[in-house]
C-alpha cells in the first residue's frame, strides 16, 4: 500500500474533522478518487505495521491551512421543533496551531461567536478581551449556552489518544474505508471507547463512534456526502446524532474556500 501523501486537505477540529474535527475535520484538495462500479469489494486488510502507518498519516493531514465553510445548521431537539442557523466557519490550520472562528446566526438574527486557538497542547477560547483556557475539567460544557455541541465535540482530544488498535477494512459511503478503535486512558471516563472510520484513499474521516463502557453507542459523527466546491472536493453533509439525548444536528454546507496566507 502507497501511503505518501495525496494533493487533498483535510479539516479537523473535534467537531468539525473532516474537520469541524469537526470535525470536526475532512476537506479534499484535489481529484478525488472515486471507484468506479463494479468495484464493490471491502479494501484489503492492512497488517499491524501498515495499519499504524495509515493512523500516522491521518493524523499528520491536520493542517488544513487558511479555509472557510459557510452553510445551514439544523437542530432537532427531541420532542421539540427544529431549529435553524446560519454557520459560518473560518480557520487557519497549520502543523502546530490551529486558530478557528465559528459563527452562528438563528432565525431572529441573532449572532453569537465563538474563537478558539489550538498551539501544541494548550487549547484557550477567546471572548473579547477575556481567555479561557480548556482542559478535561470543562470540555463536557455547551461552547454556546442552549446549543448541544461540547468543547470534546468541537476538540475531539480522543484523536490524541495513544491505545489504538486497527480493526479491519469496511466500506461507506461506496468508499473503501478502514476502522479503527481508540481506548480512553481514564477507565471511568466517557466516552471509553470511539470508533472511527477512514476514507481508505485519503485518510479522511467518514464516521466516529463514541461508545460508552457497555460498548452502546452515546454519540455518532457521520458524513452525508460528499461535493465539488469550485476545485475542492469537501464534504456536503455532515450529521452529530446524541443517542442517550435522542437529538441531533445536520450541517448543510453551501460554500467552501480555501487561500494562501
Amino acid at each position: 500500500m502507497n501511503l505518501s501523501p495525496k494533493p487533498f486537505r483535510i479539516i479537523r477540529s473535534g467537531f468539525f474533522y473532516l474537520v469541524l474535527v469537526l470535525v470536526l475535520s475532512p476537506a479534499l484538495k484535489g481529484q478525488f478518487k472515486f471507484r468506479e462500479p463494479p468495484n464493490r469489494q471491502l479494501p484489503d486488510s492492512l497488517n499491524e505495521s501498515v495499519g499504524q502507518d495509515f493512523w500516522e498519516w491521518f493524523l499528520y493531514n491536520r493542517a488544513a491551512g487558511v479555509f472557510e465553510i459557510g452553510g445551514i445548521l439544523t437542530h432537532r431537539p427531541a420532542g421539540a421543533s427544529s431549529v435553524t442557523y446560519n454557520f459560518l466557519m473560518q480557520g487557519d490550520w497549520q502543523t502546530d496551531l490551529q486558530d478557528t472562528s465559528i459563527t452562528l446566526t438563528d432565525e431572529s438574527g441573532e449572532t453569537t461567536s465563538r474563537h478558539v486557538i489550538k498551539e501544541g497542547l494548550q487549547t484557550r477560547m477567546i471572548n473579547s478581551d477575556k481567555e479561557i483556557f480548556l482542559d478535561e475539567g470543562n470540555w463536557r460544557e455547551p461552547v454556546i449556552h442552549g446549543f448541544p455541541i461540547t468543547w470534546m465535540d468541537l476538540l475531539m482530544p480522543y484523536y490524541d489518544w495513544e491505545d489504538v488498535v486497527y480493526l479491519g477494512p469496511d466500506r461507506y459511503l461506496g468508499r473503501p474505508a478502514h476502522r479503527y478503535s481508540l481506548a480512553n486512558p481514564d477507565p471511568e471516563a466517557l466516552p471509553a471507547k470511539v470508533i472511527v472510520t477512514l476514507d481508505a484513499d485519503y485518510a479522511a474521516v467518514l464516521k466516529a463512534e463514541l461508545l460508552d463502557g457497555k460498548d452502546s453507542i452515546i454519540k455518532r459523527m457521520r458524513v452525508g456526502g460528499i461535493k465539488k466546491f469550485e476545485d475542492n472536493w469537501m464534504f456536503s453533509e455532515l450529521n452529530w446524532e446524541n443517542r442517550r439525548q435522542r437529538s441531533s444536528i445536520r450541517l448543510k454546507v453551501y460554500s467552501y474556500k480555501t487561500s494562501s496566507r
